[in-house]
């Protein structure tokens, strides 16, 4: 049984949610930001990484408290913000007494729930927002007067770190001990042709609409940035899925990901395999991907034959005949040394949520 079986939720209005709603006075332009000492998050209007920016220096203005929700109104990208910040134009902040890192996470989810109606034409704002209602779990008293039942979303947002720090736990792959030392290798631009043998729309792809819903199994990668541009899991479908173990590039956004289970496509997904590439020197090649193909755009992106006529800067050696080679090798000994590295700041922050 979860906590979800008990929690009473009914839609509410976003004022009645939080103590407050404003917008942040603490915004600057990127291009008048300071350099100095100080390290401070800076949030834009990104979709991605929590919508941090760039870390800036100590700037004329304070910094706005940290424990708060924000929400932009030209993307509506909204997250739980648990440390101070500056940020762009056009951010929104909500606050309550209540909210702690536990039940932001929650309160963000359904947020973004809510935020979907709006868009480019249809944009979010303060005067729009304070008419949207949310679905949020509820205490009814006396009169029926409804309240939002702050310690239900706390309980539901321990069972859930809870959840995610066991998964996280079995997916960690290396120890303390583990020399995290990087290779010394030999970098040089070779085409991507010459590095995988394989490259080509990935053959078992199909459309939103052509889904056949059912249990969720296999990931739909597709051309979003987000969630290692899987757009979501959907089951087994009339053909099978793609192999595991590919570089998946979405030629509409130029989004590059590695994808190391089974997987869907979508139309305009390309995948590079090599029968060396592995989960350890995989980040480093999707890396020097997107560098590359930071160059394509919508007036001249990316396509199947340009990506086979891009080079990127790879790890190379000389093989027994004396020729220049893909060091394989070499890239999953940086690559493991770069994952030691990244979970021994990972252990530190499990224990600090759980």
């Amino acid at each position: 049984m979860t906590i979800l079986d008990i929690l009473d939720f009914q839609p509410m209005p976003i004022i009645d949610v939080f103590e407050s709603m404003k917008a942040s006075t603490s915004w600057y332009d990127k291009v008048h930001l300071r350099s100095g000492p100080g390290q401070n998050l800076y949030l834009s209007q990104t979709q991605a990484r929590n919508s941090v920016a760039n870390i800036v220096a100590d700037q004329s203005l304070p910094s706005e408290p940290g424990n708060c929700i924000t929400v932009t109104l030209k993307t509506q990208a909204t997250f739980y913000q648990p440390a101070p910040f500056y940020t762009a134009q056009n951010f929104l902040l909500f606050r309550h007494p209540q909210l702690n890192q536990r039940n932001g996470p929650i309160l963000v989810a359904i947020m973004r729930r809510a935020m979907q109606k709006f868009s480019w034409g249809y944009g979010v704002s303060m005067t729009r927002l304070s008419k949207t209602h949310v679905m949020v779990p509820v205490i009814t008293g006396n009169g029926n007067a409804q309240a939002v039942d702050w310690g239900g979303l706390d309980r539901l947002g321990r069972e859930l770190f809870d959840a995610a720090t066991a998964g996280l736990q079995e997916v960690l792959q290396t120890g303390e001990e583990e020399d995290d030392t990087l290779p010394d290798l030999r970098f040089e631009p070779m085409l991507i042709t010459d590095i995988f043998t394989e490259h080509r729309q990935s053959p078992a792809w199909l459309n939103t609409n052509q889904v056949v819903e059912g249990s969720p199994q296999h990931p739909h990668v597709t051309n979003t940035a987000l969630g290692n541009s899987i757009a979501r899991f959907i089951p087994p479908q009339s053909i099978a899925p793609n192999r595991g173990n590919a570089i998946t590039i979405g030629i509409d956004t130029q989004v590059v990901a590695y994808q190391p289970a089974p997987f869907y496509g979508a139309t305009k997904v390309f995948e590079l395999r090599a029968p060396l590439l592995n989960a350890m020197n995989a980040p480093l090649l999707v890396t020097a991907l997107r560098r590359a193909i930071a160059k394509f755009s919508w007036g001249h992106k990316a396509s199947g034959a340009r990506l086979l006529r891009t080079r990127i800067m790879v790890a190379v050696m000389k093989d027994d005949a004396g020729n220049i080679v893909v060091d394989w090798e070499g890239m999953a000994q940086y690559g493991r040394a770069l994952r030691i590295r990244t979970e021994r700041k990972v252990t530190p922050v499990i224990a600090r949520i759980s």
